[in-house]
């Protein structure tokens, strides 16, 4: 019956990490950097984030430099855009700063995308912006950009014309479409802008950074899938959520998930050094000394590299009221999972008669359930951290810890 509980059990912990890992694999697959090939190179965020934000730069910096590029579209308004091509031309920042007090209550209303801004005029002052979003803030950016073409004589312009239009969207928008929201009806006319603004400045090759909703390349009634419709294979469409939330090995800092995990593996055996199963120290005499070495050296570069690396904390990011995070928590979760059956095993042993078979009976499954659970819940932390050191030390802690109360077990049955 217990060889039985243990193949199901180990079979469903084998076919979960096997789960996981293909989530983790469907995750990294996506990627980070723009085909090569491509001529419209879109990037998808969440707003308000500054991690976004940084990305983003530095992915406009390497086209400006590297590639000539100089027109970014953005998920502005058209007028909104013409604003920050006339700042950027401007000595000094008011036009920022009153765009900024605009976008008041918005998602986009964080000092790091006003930074953001700044940094492109520092560093790219070439780049020309591109707004092809609906007419947001109409009442106010919108009606200040016509007022400021009237005064530059422009009114009976295509840029007041465009203008025009685009504040008639923000207005059906938010007085029609808005409640209920009718996400589709945005959408169609964020395509319509987006080709209209495209096809205006030429065949050039562009950047874009939009909300990761309008970059699923893979969904035609999106902006990114229609796009792909329109103009055929030349979009290349990167979702930064991943990367963003991509946990980078071998950072040094304080882990407070390792910490939980080392509190729920120490405070057991402090108990248990009160609660020694009978004829315990008998069994300690034949211990494999070459073990007990390994056993030390273990525990110590678990204890010691756990708790040094920031790698194994949480990864996830709160943005818009949705909760990003990597497949690969899917490890963390699981490591959890068997620290807490780790505890479930010693109420069972604390409220047992605390003899040698208690200490060492199987539990959910599991032999040698005190040794082998947290051996394994620190495994699959090192796979959620990408930590091979710890990984390895891992190894080393199995070998003797699991190797002693393997010897143990076999001696109890034995005799």
């Amino acid at each position: 019956m217990n060889k039985i509980k243990t193949t199901i059990t180990f079979s469903i912990i084998i076919i979960t990490v096997i789960i996981i890992s293909i989530f983790v694999y469907l995750d990294t697959k996506r990627n980070y950097e723009p085909r090569n090939d491509a001529q419209i190179i879109l990037y998808g965020e969440s707003h308000g984030i500054k991690e976004y934000y940084d990305l983003e730069f530095l992915a406009w910096k390497k086209l400006y430099d590297n590639e000539g590029m100089r027109d970014l579209f953005l998920e502005l308004p058209y007028y909104t855009a013409e604003f920050l091509n006339l700042w950027m031309k401007a000595n000094n920042d008011d036009i920022l700063d009153q765009l900024y007090k605009d976008i008041n209550g918005t998602a986009s209303h964080v000092l790091d995308y006003k930074e953001f801004f700044k940094k492109i005029k520092k560093e790219c002052p070439e780049t020309i912006f591109y707004g092809t979003d609906v007419g947001h803030q109409y009442e106010t950016i919108g009606k200040e950009y016509l007022l400021y073409l009237e005064s530059q004589g422009q009114k009976n312009t295509d840029k007041y014309k465009i203008a025009e239009e685009n504040i008639k969207q923000g207005r059906e928008w938010y007085t029609e479409k808005h409640d209920p929201i009718d996400w589709a009806w945005r959408e169609k006319r964020m395509i319509k802008n987006f080709v209209n603004m495209h096809d205006s400045i030429g065949n050039k090759k562009i950047m874009g950074i939009y909300g990761s909703l309008h970059t699923n390349i893979n969904d035609s009634s999106l902006m990114a899938g229609a796009l792909k419709e329109h103009y055929g294979d030349i979009i290349s469409c990167t979702n930064l959520d991943t990367k963003v939330i991509e946990v980078q090995p071998y950072n040094f800092g304080f882990s407070y998930i390792s910490l939980l995990f080392l509190l729920m593996l120490f405070i057991p055996n402090i108990i248990w050094s009160k609660n020694i199963p009978k004829d315990y120290n008998i069994y300690v005499k034949n211990e494999n000394r070459i073990l007990q070495i390994i056993e030390k050296i273990g525990q110590i570069l678990v204890t010691t590299i756990s708790i040094i690396f920031t790698d194994f904390n949480l990864h996830i990011f709160v943005a818009n009221s949705a909760i990003i995070f990597s497949a690969r928590i899917g490890y963390l979760i699981l490591a959890l999972v068997f620290m807490i059956v780790y505890e479930l095993y010693w109420i069972r042993y604390f409220k047992s008669e605390k003899t040698m078979k208690d200490f060492y009976v199987s539990f959910a499954g599991v032999p040698l359930a005190g040794a082998t659970l947290p051996v394994m819940a620190f495994a699959l932390l090192s796979f959620y951290g990408k930590n091979l050191l710890l990984l390895t030390s891992v190894i080393i802690l199995g070998i003797g810890h699991i190797g002693i109360h393997r010897n143990h077990y076999k001696e109890i049955y034995e005799n």
